[in-house]
């Protein structure tokens, strides 16, 4: 095991954990299109998640930034270029998705067996810092490209993929696999979709499987099935709208059941237009953001406000206050609720914040690798972590338990061109 903090947070965990198969379900969660004709551009997304609280955050201009300390080294500088919109949860500056003034949009989705190229002579951010620093700085999919291996990312919570399209209809999914970065560039004549599998693994999934109709909505590449089949069969040419956008969207959503999609959001990249519903609030509304003054007030929409239409009038102050409320629900969800909120939300309006904080004096990575040499399907490997104090009365840390499926395809972080397949997994926020 490789501990990447203090070696006495060691101590927290009791390492003798329990390793075991088995064929339990894993979920997984959000999907994702980027939508392409001569006249439009959109990127449309389906959030997944357990509940639905959230922002609408508008983000300004040449404001200096710094990232929140994740790992003792030096946090990632920059002045943002361009102004944004942003859906989060996590506060401000850790957005889930977004879009900035030149068309430039940012979404996650998560990837289970994601493992970070993160090298700490890089300036480090966060997953999700990372999204932010894409609409802060850039105005196209090649930039976004072109600046990939210039910072590292070290990892707060999550496991996730993305998807970058712009205006001029270029996209992209980028990944961490095997702890290198990943990318495919798409031209800007074609669509594409993603889920919760690299792209690889779900274009030999739609290659082999795309007349099969077995499967549900909660199951990801079956979802990226039903995707890819509507991007090929549909006549975007002629029936490509925001209306036919949020339908496709529809045919992939989880509608029951306590994990379901909560947002359903639509970039339109060339009118810099953003169309969002919530499971709080399923009228369609929509912001302009040539209509928005990206040089002064922070501002927010509740995504989950009431009403529809043009929703530009609809913003509010976003305080300090207000957003410390949002990361303490949400990152007590996550299992991450040792954190100071208030220190958390006050770096993300000040910028300023010590290299050792409540994040790296409470919270540890662990990363298990393990190779496989039998090339037979093994089912579902589950990996426990348990406290010292808790070890005797079997419960495991929250958000500990992890099951990764292993066999022969998906393995993950598996480097195709090894002899032996090796899967690398993360377990994160210990």
């Amino acid at each position: 095991m490789d501990k990447q903090y203090d070696k006495t947070s060691l101590n927290r965990v009791a390492l003798g954990g329990i390793l075991f198969l088995s064929f339990l379900t894993v979920t997984w969660s959000c999907s994702a299109i980027v939508l392409k004709n001569d006249q439009s551009v959109y990127l449309a997304k389906n959030f997944d998640w357990t509940y639905n609280n959230g922002y609408v955050i508008k983000n300004l201009r040449n404001i200096n930034k710094q990232a929140y300390s994740t790992f003792l080294n030096q946090p990632m500088k920059w002045t943002s270029k361009y102004g944004s919109i942003s859906f989060n949860q996590n506060g401000k500056e850790m957005p889930y998705g977004g879009i900035n003034e030149k068309g430039l949009a940012v979404e996650m989705l998560w990837l289970n067996y994601t493992e970070y190229r993160m090298d700490p002579k890089l300036p480090l951010l966060n997953e999700l810092e990372w999204i932010q620093y894409q609409l802060d700085n850039f105005a196209s999919v090649q930039e976004v490209i072109d600046h990939l291996e210039q910072i590292s990312i070290s990892p707060f919570k999550g496991k996730i993929h993305y998807m970058v399209a712009d205006a001029d209809g270029h996209s992209v999914v980028i990944e961490h696999l095997g702890g290198k970065i990943k990318y495919e560039l798409q031209p800007a004549s074609q669509c594409q979709a993603i889920t919760n599998y690299d792209l690889t693994t779900s274009k030999n999934w739609f290659a082999n499987n795309k007349n099969s109709t077995k499967g549900n909505v909660t199951q990801a590449l079956f979802r990226y099935t039903i995707l890819q089949t509507e991007i090929e069969d549909a006549d975007l040419q002629k029936t490509l709208s925001v209306p036919k956008a949020f339908e496709m969207l529809d045919h992939v959503a989880i509608k029951k059941g306590d994990f379901k999609t909560q947002w359903s959001i639509v970039y339109d990249l060339k009118k810099k237009l953003v169309y969002f519903k919530s499971t709080g609030n399923k009228e369609v509304r929509h912001l302009a953001l040539m209509d928005l003054d990206f040089n002064q007030n922070i501002v927010a929409i509740d995504v989950n406000k009431k009403g529809k239409g043009y929703s530009n009038n609809e913003f509010l102050n976003y305080t300090s206050d207000l957003n410390t409320q949002l990361i303490k629900l949400s990152f007590t969800q996550l299992g991450l609720e040792k954190l100071d909120f208030d220190e958390i939300s006050g770096h993300q309006f000040t910028f300023v914040s010590p290299a050792q904080n409540t994040y790296t004096n409470q919270y540890c990575t662990i990363r298990i690798s393990i190779t496989a040499s039998d090339q037979q399907n093994l089912g579902r490997l589950g990996i426990a972590i348990y406290d010292q104090q808790h070890i005797n009365y079997s419960k495991s840390f929250k958000d500990a338990l992890h099951q990764v499926l292993i066999n022969a395809l998906l393995i993950p972080g598996c480097i195709m061109d090894c002899p032996k397949k090796v899967m690398s997994l993360e377990l994160l926020r210990m």
